[in-house]
Order: structure tokens, then sequence, then C-alpha cells
């Protein structure tokens, strides 16, 4: 089972790849939105790994959405990172176009890495502290 540690790790890695330069959003949206949802999942298996969780499954009561959906403060993270997780499913199973249709412009950035993902973030913050450096 991975550590809250290793997780951080990864989230760290990923957000660097989204920061640049240049920034992965400006470069190729799609898969920022890849890149920004595995940021979330981090950050969620840091939370879950601070309860003795790790999630083994993708669906169902043992995976992060249900640890989410149960759990009495993060429950409000849910719909942050199912926003993303649709998003990168578009992004990786859907051709160039539909991501585009889908998430045209700026909204990349603006709406899945500035807000989605900065909520989760945020939250992580608060309730165990930033990742550490």
């Amino acid at each position: 089972m991975p550590a809250e540690s290793d997780h951080a790790q990864k989230h760290r890695e990923n957000r660097a790849l989204l920061a640049g330069p240049p920034p992965l959003a400006a470069v190729s949206p799609a898969w920022a939105a890849t890149v920004a949802f595995y940021a979330a999942v981090h950050l969620v298996e840091r939370l879950a790994a601070r309860d003795g969780v790790h999630h083994t499954r993708h669906s169902g009561q043992a995976s992060r959405a249900g640890y989410l959906a149960r759990h009495p403060t993060h429950h409000v993270l849910a719909a942050h990172l199912a926003t993303l997780l649709s998003a990168s499913i578009v992004a990786r199973y859907e051709g160039p176009g539909a991501y585009a249709a889908a998430f045209p412009g700026d909204t990349t950035q603006r709406l899945l890495i500035d807000t989605h993902l900065a909520a989760i973030e945020a939250h992580v913050a608060a309730a165990i502290g930033p990742v550490p450096s």
C-alpha cells in the first residue's frame, strides 16, 4: 500500500507537468485534463492513506468515489473528482474534436485545473496540510 508521502510525491510530479513551462493546458488541453485528474486522485489517496484506506477498486463501495461519498468531511470533493474523471475519460477515449467541443478554449485551465483541482488541493491542505515540498 503506497504511503501518504508516495501520493504527495505523485501529486507534485503531476502539478509540475501541468505548470510547465509551457503550461500543459496550452500545449495539450486533453492531456492536461488527464494529468489534472491523476493529480486529484493522488490527493484523495493521500486523504485515504491518513485513514488507513487503500483503494483497490475503481467503482463501488471500496472505490475513491465510495470513500468520498461516505466520509463526513471529504464528501465535498466528490463532485470535483467526478468532473475531473469525466473530462479525463473524454480526453482519453474520445476523439480530439469531442474533447475540444466539450472543453473549448481555456476551459481546461480555467475550469478543470483552476477550479476543480484547486478546490481539491485547498481542501486537502486545510484537512491535513499542504503537499510537502
